[in-house]
């Protein structure tokens, strides 16, 4: 008896590129961040089928060097790409459904960064994105007593 065995092979190809608008205005806008060709939006998630083969094309558009970092389990990124750079990654989804993230190594903690989903695993970008440098994002209370220091200040001299 003869068995004839049919391989599908999943791929995926995805265009990320990098963006940036120079030096923010104000702490608080958000001038760093990803597009997805064919998705909408900044930051958008990427979704992937286990054990799918994916090549992931970067292309650095901005006017400074951004990197594409792939979490765990994934693991794999480009290192720094200059401006109007391409790298390219290739791996294998992981074989079991998760959730991961991905983001520029030098603009993760101003939040240039977005979620994948392996097999419908739920993700999120939230974890990924938020800002975790003070200076960026002052509290507010710091700012009033640092403006009432500063008005006791020239009442003293």
């Amino acid at each position: 008896m003869l068995t004839l065995r049919l391989a599908v092979l999943l791929a995926a190809s995805f265009h990320v590129v990098a963006h940036n608008v120079g030096a923010p205005g104000s702490r608080n806008e958000h001038p760093f961040w990803f597009t997805v060709d064919g998705l909408e939006g900044r930051d958008p998630q990427l979704n992937l089928t286990p054990g799918e083969d994916v090549t992931i094309t970067f292309t650095n558009e901005g006017d400074r060097p951004h990197s594409l970092q792939l979490g765990d389990p994934i693991g794999v990124g480009t290192g720094l790409v200059d401006p109007n750079g391409t790298a390219t990654l290739s791996f294998r989804a992981p074989a079991n459904a998760t959730a991961t993230g991905y983001w520029c190594a030098l603009h993760r903690p101003v939040g240039m960064a977005g979620a994948i989903s392996v097999g419908g695993a739920p993700a999120s970008r939230d974890v990924l994105s938020a800002s975790t440098r003070r200076d960026l994002v002052p509290d507010p209370a710091w700012l009033v007593l640092a403006a009432g220091a500063a008005a006791a200040w020239r009442r003293r001299g």
